[in-house]
């Protein structure tokens, strides 16, 4: 029996929920990938992923090991996609993903997969037999795999496609499933820097201009005392500075993205401050789409209940994907 579109899941349901024994070897499972085992009730399922590729969702791979009478196990060698029950196989082209079967709504460009179901006692032997050989040389999964898997992951959801249906080069108009997981942050803040932070701006600069390196000193900016980790600092992150004053003028700047090469640090009365900086990018453009000074200002008249529902202090700085901004707007 030939499966193919919003089929393939429903029958991959089915034959897991009416299962005693399973065994799956599919490379990558995504966001969600826990629920097709919903209606498992089974004595044993064994499964085999491959978490080296970044093509796996660590957090549902951490899911799916909770669930009971489940092993997890991980080969990086593995692009099959094959799933055995006690009474059925399937084999096709489906990972357990967003892209495979579905998993998460339009959040990506679908692909048409196929793949064959059977019930065949010969080939359901078959299956098994090469499943079994399989299994001992797949590896236990441990939380230092998980942290790597999620490296790969994030590295691997940068450069997945934005939706082909829409059309627009806006970025602002792509849908906001289509900038999920993506490194691209909304920076809120409304404090001024500093006269030491102004300081070491103007320090670096200057040494920049008396150097060959390839980052352009005008386009050089900095953000003081942000406390670690919300301040996104990684050289492929994109940050797109939001300035929110205390009376109510809203800016949004050039995007820029992080140096943490540069990072300092002073100390004042109260201890360490640190101090980040950034650079301007060289285009008006954001994972390949347009964002322009028409735009900056377009989305600085919008944005507004936005943030204050966020809750924003003086004193407070943000940083918020630009996808829970473009979720919120479209609710």
């Amino acid at each position: 029996m030939l499966i193919h579109g919003k089929q393939y899941l429903s029958t991959f349901r089915e034959r897991i929920g009416e299962a005693t024994v399973a065994s799956i070897a599919v490379a990558f499972w995504g966001r969600g990938a826990e629920s097709v085992f919903k209606e498992w009730r089974g004595d044993k399922l064994r499964i085999i992923c491959n978490l080296a590729l970044g093509g796996t969702n660590p957090k549902a791979v951490k899911e799916i090991m909770a669930i009971p009478n489940v092993e997890v196990r991980q080969c990086d060698e593995l692009h099959a996609k094959v799933i055995l029950t006690d009474n059925a196989l399937i084999v096709g082209s489906a990972n357990i993903s967003s892209n495979g079967l579905g998993l998460e709504d339009d959040e990506a460009a679908k692909f048409h997969e196929v793949g064959v179901l059977t019930k065949e006692v010969a080939l359901l032997k078959e299956g098994q037999h090469w499943f079994d050989a399989l299994w001992p040389k797949a590896q236990e999964i441990s939380d230092s795999d998980l942290r790597k898997a999620a490296d790969a992951w994030k590295r691997r959801r940068q450069t997945r496609p934005i939706l082909a249906k829409n059309r627009s080069r806006l970025l602002l108009d792509q849908p906001p499933n289509s900038l999920r997981d993506r490194a691209v942050f909304l920076v809120v803040y409304r404090s001024s820097i500093s006269q030491k932070a102004a300081e070491a701006l103007r320090f670096q600069k200057a040494r920049l201009q008396g150097t060959s390196s390839e980052i352009p000193h005008d386009k050089l900016d900095i953000y003081e005392e942000w406390e670690a980790g919300t301040l996104p600092l990684d050289r492929e992150d994109i940050l797109i500075p939001v300035y929110w004053g205390a009376r109510g003028k809203i800016t949004v700047e050039k995007p820029q993205r992080p140096l943490p090469e540069l990072q300092s640090h002073y100390v004042s009365d109260d201890g360490e401050v640190s101090l980040d900086f950034s650079v301007q990018l060289s285009e008006d453009r954001v994972l390949g789409y347009t964002f322009g000074s028409e735009d900056r200002k377009n989305l600085a008249s919008d944005i507004r209940p936005w943030l204050e529902s966020l809750g924003i202090t003086p004193d407070d700085g943000r940083s918020v994907p630009l996808y829970d901004y473009l979720k919120w707007r479209t609710r």
